[in-house]
């Protein structure tokens, strides 16, 4: 309940809100990926990020910004959580459990659509990411698959591991919404760019269609034995 939680200046809601820019689709030129991530290393990380991977990856296009609440918006008032040819067998059965018609921090009320923040909610900032589950995002890609006649999906692994490479967004991640270092919120889809695209690190976590599976190399850990198993 809101009133048991209380704001707090360590952890600021971003002030910045405003109208979503026009997504579009840009090229993701093809290329190799490599993880080599070993045990020691300089950053923490977790058990199933350890390891070796590599894989060549085609060209694709993917999307310039992330998918807002305003693009989203679309989805919901066409009846996209009404209608199961959007939806995987999964995706039903948590439909159908949950009965959700709209993402779980919206809020409708009487004068419109708010956010739940972590704190406070605050009138829907329509320029921020969607915040969905991996079941909605891929609903929401079949849907938009449909309506445009085109090939749209979630990204593989591989493939944003390919996205994260050419935009060298790793390079720049000291500006982007991550680790608290801006916001204890997110932030507009338009603000930190790599290379065209934006928010390629940050904002939010990105669903893709690759299940979690280990590396080669890949070892429990053995302070967190049920994090991977």
């Amino acid at each position: 309940p809101l009133p048991s939680v209380k704001e707090h200046p360590l952890f600021p809601v971003c002030p910045d809100a405003g109208t979503a820019p026009e997504n579009s689709l840009l090229p993701v030129s093809p290329g190799l990926v490599k993880i080599d991530h070993h045990d020691p290393a300089e950053t923490y990380g977790w058990d199933n990020e350890y390891g070796f991977h590599e894989a060549e990856v085609a060209g694709f296009n993917a999307s310039r910004f992330l998918v807002s609440n305003h693009e989203f918006l679309a989805f919901v008032e066409a009846g996209g959580y009404e209608n199961s040819d959007h939806w995987s067998e999964e995706g039903n059965r948590w439909r159908d459990f949950t009965l959700d018609k709209h993402p779980t921090f919206w809020v409708n009320k009487a004068d419109g659509w708010y956010l739940r923040c972590m704190t406070s909610e605050i009138p829907m900032p329509w320029n921020w990411p969607v915040e969905v589950n991996f079941h909605e995002a891929q609903a929401f890609c079949n849907w938009k698959a449909a309506e445009t006649g085109r090939s749209i999906r979630l990204p593989s692994e591989d493939e944003y591991l390919r996205l994260r490479d050419q935009t060298q967004a790793l390079a720049h991640q000291d500006q982007a919404n991550i680790n608290l270092q801006q916001y204890a919120s997110s932030t507009p889809v338009d603000r930190f760019e790599c290379d065209g695209f934006y928010d390629v690190v940050g904002n939010v976590w990105q669903w893709t269609v690759t299940p979690m599976y280990p590396y080669e190399g890949f070892d429990v850990h053995p302070l967190y034995d049920d994090f991977t198993t």
